[in-house]
């Protein structure tokens, strides 16, 4: 686990909070998914996943993932990674930021205004090791990504 998964991630729910997180602390763990979408026009899309759900800030809440590939297929975001030291007290601090774009046209309809970058496969390795490779190289990688559709429904109230 990384340092910042360490300091996000709690080991339980906050004491103060236990009781009302239950609602989705029950939760918690991983779960393999069978999820079915309904499109509008009665169409039918069912994609396995998975759900992971997991105590964080210090045990006052619970974050989940949902991965639904479509195509099925690992989702590879393009990412920084930073580890800094506070010149006043020596802490070591950490940083993090997934690289975002303008979004296609289906993301936007969602009501976004970035997108993350989805790294093709076969450039990965490049990018988790830079070293060697010009700044364009880099940039073209962030350009020639991977595009699936990103479907989405609205929930009705």
């Amino acid at each position: 686990m990384t340092n910042f998964a360490r300091l996000l991630h709690a080991d339980g729910p906050n004491p103060e909070h236990a009781t009302a997180l239950q609602l989705y602390g029950r939760f918690v763990g991983n779960w393999d998914a069978e999820i079915t979408a309904h499109g509008p026009d009665g169409t039918k899309h069912t994609a396995p996943g998975e759900i992971h759900f997991g105590w964080v800030l210090e045990g006052r809440a619970v974050q989940d993932v949902w991965i639904i590939p479509r195509p099925a297929g690992d989702m590879l975001i393009a990412c920084l990674y930073a580890q800094w030291q506070d010149p006043k007290d020596g802490t070591q601090l950490l940083s993090f930021a997934a690289i975002t774009d303008e979004p296609p046209a289906e993301v936007a309809a969602a009501g976004h205004d970035r997108m993350i970058i989805n790294l093709k496969p076969e450039n990965l390795d490049v990018w988790l090791k830079p070293q060697g490779h010009a700044v364009a190289e880099l940039d073209e990688i962030l350009a020639d990504r991977q595009a699936p559709y990103y479907e989405h429904e609205v929930m009705a109230a």
